[in-house]
């Protein structure tokens, strides 16, 4: 496991995709059981983000490593991060936010000497 914060991005999935009142909601830290899954209808949406070139850069490589697509592997990140809960979800966004701040910061004091 790296040291690099890991970007959840539980607070921005519509609640259109959000899990249906049929099934319980995952507890907190704790992965949901591998038999609970969701019912999606198979439809899709395009949206964006923007997310820092070294988070996009190790998904390029772990999609490089696996030979599965980056969207396919961003998607299972963000359901594993989903089955983690709101709290950790809240820790890891919050570690991400603080790195994303001291890189531009660093990058700004470097920029003007």
């Amino acid at each position: 496991m790296t040291d690099r914060p890991v970007l959840e991005l539980q607070d921005v999935v519509p609640a259109s995709t959000a899990r249906t009142s049929r099934q319980p909601p995952a507890v907190t830290g704790t992965p949901a059981p591998v038999n609970e899954w969701r019912d999606w209808t198979g439809r899709t949406r395009v949206t964006s983000f923007r997310l820092p070139i070294e988070l996009l850069d190790e998904l390029a490589e772990q999609a490089a490593r696996t030979g599965i697509a980056a969207g396919h592997l961003a998607l299972g990140h963000l359901v594993a991060g989903l089955d983690h809960g709101d709290d950790d979800a809240v820790a890891q966004a919050d570690r991400a936010i603080r790195a994303l701040t001291a890189g531009k910061r660093n990058a700004r004091r470097n920029a003007h000497p």
